[in-house]
């Protein structure tokens, strides 16, 4: 029962306007266009883990770093939220729980490319809204380690950003209308990155008919 209590009330803190499409929508279309389209037209709820990751990342958003914290946003109709932005440095901060602390700079651009591009759409955004940015830093933390912290930090380029943000604004603004998911990627694997963490992978595949084939080979 109390476990029952518990979960009720995550779920219920994880509530938030969705409507329209935000800077972390934007990040979902770069990595895989279908499961944008999936978010944004047929959502399903967080199951238990993701919930509980979510509402830890939540708490660690508490934490005040900049003046402006969990500062909303939007430019463009694009809506977003930043972490922390320290006006007098220009510096914008993102904080982010990780289940692999990186090693170095190499290690996030490979596995945490997401992440980094996150940060650059925020930069534009922000830069237009009157908050340049000089430096963008992530702060990765890992629980269990000598040393649980990890930071990385780059300086965005705004003309680099803006071309990505006005690029992925037209894709998400035509994918958004359509009356069905676009086409599965040529490369996409339904037991590889990203599919094999998809909530979304049986659906996705079951409305593919070759894909479908390629599925029911590999469960």
């Amino acid at each position: 029962m109390i476990e029952r209590l518990f979960l009720r009330q995550v779920y219920r803190e994880l509530e938030d306007d969705r409507s329209g499409i935000h800077v972390s929508d934007l990040v979902t279309l770069n990595i895989c266009p279908r499961l944008f389209w999936f978010e944004k037209n047929q959502p399903l709820p967080p199951d238990v883990d993701h919930a509980l990751k979510m509402w830890q990342g939540k708490k660690l958003h508490e934490i005040v770093l900049g003046d402006l914290h969990e500062y909303e946003i939007e430019y463009e109709e694009i809506k977003g939220r930043i972490d922390d932005y320290i006006s007098d440095l220009g510096i914008l901060i993102d904080k982010k729980f990780v289940g692999y602390l990186p090693k170095d700079d190499k290690d996030v651009e490979k596995y945490y490319d997401h992440y980094i591009l996150q940060l650059k759409l925020y930069s534009y955004m922000l830069t237009m809204l009157g908050y340049p940015v000089k430096e963008a830093l992530i702060l990765f933390i890992k629980v269990s380690e000598n040393n649980p912290f990890r930071e990385y930090r780059f300086e965005p380029n705004i003309q680099e950003c803006e071309e990505l943000f006005k690029s992925l604004k037209e894709r998400a603004e035509e994918i958004v209308k359509m009356g069905q998911p676009p086409e599965i990627p040529e490369n996409a694997n339904p037991f590889d990155y990203p599919c094999s963490y998809c909530k979304y992978r049986s659906r996705c595949y079951s409305l593919d008919a070759e894909a479908r084939a390629v599925y029911a080979e590999n469960v």
